[in-house]
């Protein structure tokens, strides 16, 4: 007989002995007792819930190194604001992810820095700390992901989030730019050289050598291509 049985079986010769009203009176009562002593247990210290003690200690020195602090783990309220935190569930790493992205913020701003501490981060407003680093995450892997497929464009290579009509500009804009830096003088490489400042020292290491300098020099050509033909219009319209 399974456990269920047993238990429907219990609570028919029950209700046969004290009546279904008494019964139900009964069983609501030990629910409420039950409850009512599950709320009012102390909270689940770390050791219990399998996470060892060492984690206070690994927490805190997350934090000074972080945040270049000299704070101590083992003080009764440090301990406290760990130990609510885990036992509202978040994990350790939960912990590093808040300490990464609060110094990342706060970290050399006078006004902000004394407010990395533990009585901050590990504080109610955790929870909300830790959203700010998935946002951060998120727009990370976003960055990352375009990187990569502008990399991929770059290099020519097929891209299934490109349409057939973008597809076919890709490889127009392919064919062009091989044109124009063929037909580019030295002339037009130096002038670019000393115009591109934010680009200057990358330039000046690889040149065209590198894909990303190549890909610009060849905007830029072609920009000078359009604006010698818009010249040469109104001239002629003249």
């Amino acid at each position: 007989m399974t456990t269920k049985e047993k238990i429907n079986q219990i609570y028919k010769e029950l209700i046969e002995i004290v009546g279904l009203e008494i019964l139900e009176v009964k069983t609501l009562q030990f629910l409420q007792r039950l409850k009512k002593k599950h709320e009012e247990a102390p909270p689940v210290s770390p050791s219990q819930r399998g996470i060892s003690v060492d984690i206070y200690q690994q927490i805190v020195e997350e934090l000074n190194q972080k945040a270049g602090k000299q704070y101590r783990w083992n003080t009764t309220e440090t301990k406290a604001l760990i130990r609510a935190r885990l036992n509202d569930g978040f994990s350790p790493e939960d912990f590093k992810k808040v300490i990464f992205i609060k110094s990342k913020q706060w970290l050399g701003d006078e006004k902000f820095t004394p407010y990395l501490r533990p009585k901050t981060l590990f504080s109610s407003k955790f929870e909300g700390y830790l959203q700010e680093w998935y946002s951060y995450q998120k727009k990370l892997d976003q960055q990352k992901a375009e990187f990569e497929r502008a990399k991929r464009i770059e290099r020519g290579e097929a891209d299934p989030e490109l349409s057939p009509e973008e597809r076919k500009a890709q490889l127009a804009w392919e064919k062009k730019k091989k044109r124009l830096i063929a037909e580019a003088s030295a002339e037009d490489w130096q002038d670019y050289y000393h115009k591109e400042k934010l680009f200057k020292k990358k330039a000046y290491t690889h040149g065209l050598k590198d894909p990303f300098i190549r890909n610009l020099f060849a905007y830029y050509l072609d920009k000078k291509e359009k604006e010698n033909l818009s010249t040469k219009c109104t001239n002629n319209t003249n």
